[in-house]
């Protein structure tokens, strides 16, 4: 129990630093997700991923996955099947259309859109920290 207040901790410091403190500051829209399950993601900007399983891109996403593991392969339906052991990607676009699935998923979503979290894990969104479960949360991720 220990550790993982001292994760949760850890995870609000990071956030506060990295997005500022300063009243009437813009906020940058951020998002950190930890777990295992799936990860929707539809909205533009860029959003870091790492997971052992499988990604489903659209074609307007741009995907960097360069020095990680992922094996790709085109769907029919224009999208970009991706899958790998354990794979590092970076993610940008005007409009994505993600869904990410497996174990050992860790998100940090810089975006303005819809985050939906269905499995087991937790998040940080600002000063709200939550869990997601298999029935799922939907976090909107966008400016303050």
């Amino acid at each position: 129990m220990r550790s993982f207040s001292v994760a949760i901790a850890a995870a609000l410091i990071v956030f506060w630093c990295s997005a500022g403190s300063a009243v009437g500051q813009t906020v940058s829209p951020v998002l950190y997700a930890w777990g295992s399950g799936t990860v929707a993601i539809d909205g533009a900007g860029t959003v870091d991923i790492t997971c052992r399983g499988f990604m489903i891109v659209d074609n307007a996403t741009d995907v960097y996955t360069e020095g990680s593991d992922w094996y790709s392969l085109d769907l029919e339906n224009g999208k970009k099947l991706y899958v790998s052991v354990k794979g590092n990607a970076l993610l940008s676009g005007n409009t994505m259309d993600v869904l990410c699935g497996g174990a050992s998923i860790t998100v940090n979503a810089r975006c303005n859109g819809v985050v939906t979290l269905t499995g087991a894990g937790y998040y940080v969104r600002g000063l709200r920290v939550g869990f997601w479960d298999a029935e799922g949360v939907a976090v909107e991720v966008g400016i303050q």
